[in-house]
């Protein structure tokens, strides 16, 4: 028997893989749960995508592709300073990164071929850490003399990536992001 390939199930794939991979973890999902929710069968589910970890690559470089050209249109807004720019950003990626950012680091690190992990850790770079780089660059006056771009690109997601969540706890909601935005760029103490 022949299958037809059909770019709407293979779409309805991608929602639900990324729905149920985002939520539960590479290792807390398994195809048959995406075929199931999805209405397929998990020999057809195969047919889209060869195996697990490849849906689950497709999943995190679409989600990558998307938040990518989100940053990026911040980042070009003529409009905006700095500190807006960088607060857009932060309530960008914490509003709509339904996703646990520690988790989905952990399953690429830890769950995929070397090969996968590469390729991940590069579209990660371009996609999220880039434009936060290229933010940076612009402004370098804004950073100390001792602090690069690439740096206080780090940085700043090691401050964000607890917000980046499903489950924000009702302290970390409490804060809000321009907060967030101001105590990272001018810190908690005074200056003399």
């Amino acid at each position: 028997m022949v299958h037809r390939y059909d770019k709407d199930t293979q779409e309805r794939i991608l929602t639900e893989a990324n729905r149920l991979f985002m939520s539960q973890g590479y290792l807390g999902t398994s195809t048959r749960e995406i075929a199931k929710s999805v209405g397929i069968t998990q020999p057809n589910l195969y047919h889209y995508y060869k195996d697990k970890e490849t849906l689950y690559r497709a999943v995190v470089e679409k989600l990558l592709q998307t938040v990518g050209v989100s940053l990026r249109e911040i980042v070009d807004n003529p409009g905006q300073n700095f500190q807006e720019k960088l607060t857009e950003m932060a309530e960008y990626l914490i509003a709509t990164h339904f996703v646990d950012l520690f988790m989905m680091l952990h399953d690429m690190e830890t769950q995929m071929s070397p090969e996968i992990r590469s390729e991940m850790f590069v579209l990660w770079n371009k996609f999220y850490r880039q434009p936060f780089e290229d933010l940076f660059i612009s402004n370098q006056s804004e950073l100390r003399p001792n602090v690069s771009p690439k740096l206080a690109a780090r940085h700043f997601f090691l401050i964000l990536a607890p917000y980046i969540n499903q489950k924000r706890s009702p302290m970390e909601a409490s804060i809000a992001t321009n907060q967030l935005i101001d105590l990272y760029l001018h810190g908690v103490s005074q200056e003399s």
